[in-house]
């Protein structure tokens, strides 16, 4: 025992050494620890994600152009007005300030108007959160390391890399929401509820999920209500859209009209889809293609096995409802892009889930090389994406010096 643990600790030195000598290669590093139980350096993912944010070029097309000017304009706020805009509704431009991000702005903005620190600790809760949720499903894929889940595992990781601090707010929350999701379906306490809850302080947008949250917890694994929900999603979602445009979201007697037509009004909606189409077809389109081989293979795996344990079975049915709200609002990209990547993160923790636990199930080949497919494609998209507002000094060796050196340049322009 003593032994182990002296071999664990000179592992993770080495490792943190590595890191300190290259960051990428410390990256990597810790990526190769994700299909072990040996060595634990989550901090190694936490300083690269936070070297990210430090150096982060971000372009005006991105809601991140957005935070670095709100952020700016919140180190003159005084105590008095910063609280008065904090809980504030909707204003002109229909832009609610976010309660957990307004708080990050204004105690980042006391010590400095640097907007790398701003990004920097963005990216620190972000890799927080990552890192609780990755510790969470290795935890699981621990119960039975199979070759399936490890993918959905990676699956998962390269879903959030370092660039979803471009719209922090939301996937910051989705790390949240779905941690609290798989607490609550397999404890069901009362902490997981509220963490479920306490989405909507992070961005004001995850009412919706909250709100299909209780929708499940109301009908509960009755998988026909769903089924029937997806076929009706593909056949009425014009006017499932012109209903979430026209006249906002159910629920709106309870005094937040105001707050939630500001996420679906037309105005709202176009901007953001504006922005949506400088996109390549491509990029507009993997997440659809990559939402339907979701929905695809755990449909298939329900028909084929029919029983799950019951954690499984909750996360099927949930996942079942949730992708028929994407569907439902495919024409709103705002909507549907985020939303779906939720909706495939939830796919993923329910095959690691599925398979670590469920012993008898077996992977046939279609379905084991097809998500490698998958998981090939959005790495390939992602990491083009990711490039394109990673500064050229994540990959410069010393980890130090890169605070140091002043640079703008990405690795899509250093390629170039």
């Amino acid at each position: 025992m003593e032994l182990s643990t002296r071999n664990r600790l000179t592992e993770k030195f080495w490792g943190y050494l590595l890191f300190f000598i290259w960051p990428l290669a410390g990256f990597i590093y810790y990526i190769r620890n994700l299909n072990s139980n040996y060595t634990n350096v989550n901090g190694i993912l936490v300083l690269f994600y936070c070297l990210f944010g430090f150096t982060f070029v971000y372009s005006e097309t991105a809601d991140s152009f957005n935070h670095a000017s709100d952020f700016l304009q919140t180190v003159d706020l005084s105590f008095s007005v910063f609280f008065e805009r904090l809980f504030s509704l909707y204003s002109i431009n229909n832009q609610k300030p976010d309660i957990l991000l307004d708080l990050i702005n204004f105690i980042v903005s006391r010590f400095t108007n640097d907007t790398r620190f701003f990004f920097m600790t963005l990216s620190l809760f972000f890799s927080i959160a990552l890192v609780k949720n990755i510790n969470l499903l290795k935890s699981v894929y621990e119960i039975n390391r199979n070759q399936i889940s490890f993918i959905f595992l990676l699956f998962f990781f390269i879903l959030l890399p370092p660039s979803r601090i471009l719209s922090f707010r939301h996937y910051l929350a989705l790390l949240v929401f779905v941690f609290g999701v798989y607490k609550y379906f397999k404890e069901k306490n009362t902490i997981s509820f509220l963490i479920i809850i306490s989405t909507i302080f992070i961005h004001f947008g995850f009412i919706i999920a909250v709100g299909l949250f209780f929708i499940y917890k109301f009908v509960g694994n009755r998988n026909i209500i769903y089924y029937v929900l997806i076929i009706s999603s593909f056949l009425f979602y014009e006017q499932a859209v012109y209903l979430l445009r026209n006249f906002g979201i159910i629920g709106l007697e309870i005094g937040l009209a105001d707050t939630v037509s500001g996420y679906t009004n037309e105005g709202y909606l176009e901007s953001v889809s504006e922005a949506q189409l400088n996109r390549l077809a491509i990029v507009n389109s993997y997440i659809k293609w990559t939402s339907f081989f979701m929905l695809i293979s755990v449909v298939y795996h329900k028909l084929k096995w029919k029983k799950f344990d019951k954690t499984s079975e909750k996360l099927y049915s949930f996942s079942l409802l949730f992708f028929a709200f994407v569907n439902f609002s495919q024409d709103m990209e705002a909507l549907t892009n985020r939303f779906g990547v939720l909706f495939q993160i939830l796919c993923c923790i329910f095959f690691i889930r599925l398979y670590a636990v469920n012993k008898n199930i077996r992977a046939n080949l279609l379905f084991r090389y097809t998500s490698i497919a998958f998981f090939c494609i959005n790495l390939i998209i992602l990491t083009r994406l990711t490039i394109q507002y990673t500064n050229i000094l994540q990959l410069i060796p010393v980890y130090p010096l890169s605070f140091i050196v002043d640079s703008d340049i990405t690795i899509l322009d250093f390629i170039k």
